[in-house]
């Protein structure tokens, strides 16, 4: 970025326009059809290579951008890419389980990258890994929420649920019976913040206390109806999705935002905007600022492409590319935004047969070769 000259140049193992890839750190990691897994130093060109299963699908974890998954799209084992260490583990291996159900989707991380989490829904348990020992834990329920101190767990019957806690080496801290949660964050203190279906709010410990907050308001005065919930902004925040809404809560459960549709993409754990719409490229979508919960840009239309790390900045493809940056949307004379940087400065257009370089605050694009069709950022 600095010198805008070429720094390193390596072989990769794979070809990328055949393979699936991704960078995590300072890692491109690539994986085959046939489950050849590679993973590529961008510092030293050094390579070290496994393998996983076929046809599976490769991401990086939406709680640690240096842990990457792979798994079947429709559940099966799951394999962890540890991308600080390069360790690689199979989570049936490791928790001697016989074809497990797991979902890369459903797996959790802590923030430290210590421990992993998954719920194994056809062995009616959940299992919790210390990545650098590989110690295994087996935990009754579903998890839903993992921390560097805690890990909890839910065990739904109708229309209520226990929900167990423990500590993330393993001691049981206490349990609470609660109506089901559709959305939950665990709050700093060990406490959890939990939204049920119909947008109730309330608050529920390890002691077994439960406390109701609220409930949360649809602006048009409709019934709320919850579906899902995702932890954003490191834990400060808690979104609660349904069919027509996504509603911004902040960790005490006070209602502080809502946009129209549902999220647009899946946001980390790090995200500070996310995006909401209807999933149509002629309807408009709306940039939601996590910390005040306020809408701080409306598209006209266009579905979102590329974002950066805290999704602030992002593409939206329609007739005409778009970026988003420091709140405002522009259109790009470009064929397409390949990719953003993670930190949300750069991000690579494809025009004709070019590839351009180019800085939101900086000087003029830097054409980077003829049109590239993979194109990642990396650490160095």
């Amino acid at each position: 970025r600095d010198s805008i000259d070429d720094v390193a140049n390596y072989p990769a193992d794979d070809d990328l326009l055949e393979a699936q890839s991704l960078v995590a750190g300072n890692v491109l990691v690539t994986m085959t059809d046939e489950g050849r897994l590679t993973q590529l130093d961008l510092t030293d060109g050094s390579t070290q290579r496994r393998r996983t299963g076929p046809e599976q699908a490769l991401r990086i974890s939406r709680d640690h951008p240096a842990i990457a998954l792979s798994g079947p799209s429709a559940g099966g084992d799951v394999t962890i890419i540890d991308t600080r260490d390069r360790s690689v583990l199979s989570v049936a291996d490791v928790a001697g389980l016989d074809d497990p159900l797991i979902f890369g989707t459903e797996v959790l991380v802590n923030p430290s990258g210590s421990h992993v989490a998954m719920p194994v829904p056809n062995a009616f348990q959940s299992v919790i890994i210390e990545l650098e020992t590989e110690t295994v834990k087996a935990l009754a329920g579903r998890v839903i929420a993992l921390d560097d101190e805690r890990v909890v767990t839910e065990q739904p019957a109708g229309g209520e649920s226990e929900l167990e806690f423990y500590a993330v080496a393993g001691a049981r801290l206490g349990s609470v019976d609660v109506v089901s949660p559709e959305a939950s964050l665990l709050r700093r203190d060990g406490t959890m913040l939990l939204v049920g279906v119909d947008g109730a709010v309330l608050t529920a410990s390890a002691d077994g206390s439960v406390d109701e907050i609220g409930t949360l308001t649809d602006p048009d005065a409709l019934p709320v109806e919850i579906t899902h919930g995702r932890r954003v902004a490191d834990g400060d925040r808690l979104l609660a999705t349904g069919p027509r809404r996504v509603f911004v809560l902040d960790p005490d459960g006070n209602q502080i935002g809502y946009a129209d549709g549902t999220l647009s993409t899946t946001p980390r754990s790090g995200a500070r905007c996310v995006i909401a719409g209807v999933g149509s490229s002629t309807a408009p979508s709306t940039v939601l600022d996590l910390e005040t919960g306020a809408a701080i840009a409306v598209t006209e239309q266009g579905l979102v492409g590329a974002t950066a790390f805290d999704g602030c900045t992002a593409s939206f493809i329609g007739s005409t590319p778009q970026l988003l940056a420091n709140g405002e949307i522009t259109e790009i004379d470009a064929d397409a935004i390949a990719t953003i940087a993670p930190d949300g400065s750069a991000y690579v257009a494809l025009d004709g047969r070019d590839a351009e370089y180019v800085e939101i605050e900086g000087d003029a694009p830097v054409e980077i070769g003829e049109r590239t069709a993979v194109i990642h950022f990396g650490q160095r």
